[in-house]
């Protein structure tokens, strides 16, 4: 039993020495932030469309069922991402899964906020589900993987903790954005606003994880 262990703990690591010393906390906490910022992509997008939804209602007329639809359609896309999720990072990689993740929501928020019509906006928000499915499912497993074992259980709080951030955070944008127009203004543009901006954390999450190694255990 011992051949493969050994076998395993000879190869090399992509995170080098600072995954095997205890002064690699900075770094490999700076990769948990990294991954983490998927809660953060996840926390606003649940708080996003809440503050959107009043204005939608009156530019669409929107009925219960659209209205439904409208708010619950990243769900049916986070279903379908967190279940091919595992499969697709075992045939190439976490990190990989977690960029093309980041890149769908950035797409799909500033796709929400050019919206035509409520049909629009669902797909829109259906592909976003898609990608906070991929990167919700594996952001706390590359964080595991990535981390020393000393640290790891430390590390691993990034994900909700940012989650919980960008909840808070989307209620004083959602705030700032409706407090600066009139009625009409939020109806027109306002909530456009509201969702396009969650292409900002999108984008900054894509390159975080560009500059990011693979995970070693996948390597492995």
């Amino acid at each position: 039993m011992t051949g493969p262990f050994q076998a395993a703990n000879k190869q090399s690591n992509p995170l080098g020495e600072l995954t095997q010393s205890r002064g690699s906390g900075r770094y490999t906490f700076g990769l948990a932030l990294s991954a983490g910022l998927a809660g953060l992509l996840y926390g606003y997008d649940t708080v996003s469309i809440s503050g959107a939804i009043d204005f939608l209602h009156l530019r669409y007329h929107l009925g219960t069922l659209l209205e439904g639809t409208i708010m619950s359609s990243i769900m049916f896309g986070g279903i379908l991402g967190a279940m091919f999720a595992g499969f697709l990072a075992d045939q190439y990689g976490r990190r990989c899964v977690l960029i093309a993740g980041g890149t769908l929501f950035f797409f799909a928020s500033l796709l929400s906020a050019l919206a035509i019509d409520p049909f629009t906006l669902i797909a829109a928000r259906s592909i976003g589900g898609i990608g906070i499915g991929l990167a919700a499912a594996l952001a706390v497993t590359y964080i595991t993987e990535s981390a020393p074992t000393h640290i790891r259980g430390t590390l691993a709080f990034s994900y909700q903790m940012l989650a919980v951030c960008g909840i808070f955070m989307t209620n004083i944008i959602n705030y700032v954005i409706a407090s600066h127009g009139d009625i009409a203004w939020d109806i027109n543009l306002g909530w456009r606003w509201m969702l396009g901006i969650g292409a900002v954390p999108a984008a900054v999450f894509v390159v975080a994880m560009l500059q990011a190694p693979e995970s070693p255990r996948f390597l492995t």
